[in-house]
């Protein structure tokens, strides 16, 4: 067995939870505005994330001071309830300020939705134990898994664990193997403490992110703290069933979709703030005094400008229909989510195409590593290598339905199926993270 890269230790320790005073006084507009407060301080620390290959202690002690990672706890909990406008609004800022922070908080935002649709037993466990998770969320490639009396065994070397340098607990997908022909998925979540990090993100975007790989040595994992993978894709999990809040029946491969593009289009849209100053800090002085800012770069200001106010109407569009729908006990059918992902890939790529534009045209200066153009062209190359914004099979289905060409095969894992929760109908599906790689493939033409 080759040898493990060096192991390190996630900074989880902390104990500055909000009070239920502070929790009560907080609505999406104010939590809102507390991200508004300190993107300066997050920009300021950027360069620090990257270094040091994981959001800056600081950063992540002030994001929490905010509140917003209570944005999906379960008020039966103390937590918030918010929705997927209300997420957009929390995170775009933040991308502006920092892709990777940005990442790393949404995923781990998103993630306590995931906790929610647990067994109760188990999610009084984890909302028991710590008011909200900072949980990285992996299933590539999926763990192996064992079923045991009262619970399972898992193993596994699992990459992309992005926010693990600051988790308290982990989510992984394992694959349980039967004596059928096809093993069945399941999803787990474990403390931090039982996994082994392994020092092996060294990468040149998102490169703050801290997505290690992690290891599961046959760990113990108990009954309630799993659920089984496909009555997650189909919208059966516990929190779906157990709340009256159609939050809980949003469909989560969506909530993939827009938690995990908003950090790249706040980042576009924080390039474009930047090159403005820029423009207008370098226009040469005309005859009459007035600064002229050079043509070509107020060209390019402009293109970059609609570029990521497009790709952010149509982030907000997402996230507005997927709440309408579950608001009002709709099943999101199989077009709709094909719509929506192939509507978020293009965004996604509109707003890299606006941080190439401005990067093409702005100089060498924007090479030089204290630019933030060029980090964050870097973010948005690596951010767009992941599966969920692979533009051209998003497209390729979505045209499909457009000719009325598409197989049963190509879209029978968008198909949602209804579930009945307490007072209304709706229907849910997908996961969440890199835990939705593999949900992501299935949903592909084969």
């Amino acid at each position: 067995m080759a040898e493990l890269p060096p192991i390190i230790h996630p900074r989880s320790g902390h104990n500055d939870w909000l009070t239920s005073q502070e929790l009560n006084a907080l609505t999406p507009a104010l939590l809102a505005a507390r991200v508004d407060a300190i993107q300066s301080f997050i920009a300021e620390h950027a360069g620090e994330t990257e270094r040091l290959r994981r959001p800056a202690d600081a950063v992540m002690e002030a994001l929490r001071k905010t509140g917003i990672f209570y944005h999906f706890v379960p008020k039966r909990y103390g937590g918030f309830e918010y929705g997927l406008v209300d997420l957009v609004n929390e995170v775009l800022p933040i991308g502006e300020a920092c892709t990777s922070t940005a990442w790393v908080t949404s995923f781990c935002i998103q993630h306590n939705f995931l906790a929610a649709q647990l067994p109760i037993v188990g999610q009084d466990e984890i909302f028991g134990a710590t008011p909200y998770t900072i949980a990285p969320g992996t299933g590539a490639p999926p763990a192996k898994v064992t079923q045991v009396e009262g619970g399972y065994r898992v193993s596994g070397l699992i990459k992309y664990a992005s926010g693990i340098m600051h988790a308290d607990w982990v989510q992984v997908v394992g694959a349980l193997v039967s004596d059928s022909d096809k093993p069945r998925m399941r999803f787990f979540m474990l403390p931090a403490n039982e996994v082994k990090v392994l020092d092996t993100w060294y990468v040149d975007g998102l490169a703050g992110t801290g997505s290690n790989d992690i290891l599961l040595e046959n760990i113990f994992i108990p009954e309630r703290r799993s659920v089984d993978f496909d009555d997650l894709l189909a919208g059966r999990g516990f929190g779906a069933r157990e709340y009256v809040n159609p939050l809980y029946r949003v469909p989560v491969d969506i909530l993939l979709n827009i938690s995990s593009s908003a950090p790249g289009i706040g980042a576009a849209r924080g390039i474009v703030k930047h090159f403005r100053d820029l423009v207008i800090k370098k226009a040469v002085p005309g005859p009459d005094g007035r600064p002229i800012p050079k043509l070509t770069w107020q060209m390019r200001l402009a293109e970059a400008e609609l570029a990521s106010h497009t790709a952010e109407m149509l982030l907000r569009q997402a996230a507005s229909d997927t709440e309408a729908a579950v608001v009002n006990s709709q099943v999101v059918s199989a077009e709709s989510r094909i719509r929506i992902r192939s509507r978020i890939a293009y965004a996604v790529d509109l707003a890299r195409r606006a941080v190439r534009i401005i990067s093409d045209g702005a100089g060498s200066s924007a090479h030089l590593l204290s630019s933030p153009i060029q980090r964050v062209m870097r973010d948005m190359n690596m951010l767009t290598s992941h599966r969920v914004y692979e533009k051209d099979s998003a497209l390729e289905l979505w045209g499909q339905v457009l000719t009325d060409s598409a197989s049963a095969g190509s879209v029978r894992h968008h198909s949602a199926q209804q579930v009945r929760p307490p007072q209304t109908d709706a229907a849910a599906a997908g996961t969440s993270g890199a835990i939705a790689e593999a949900a992501v493939a299935r949903q592909s033409p084969v």
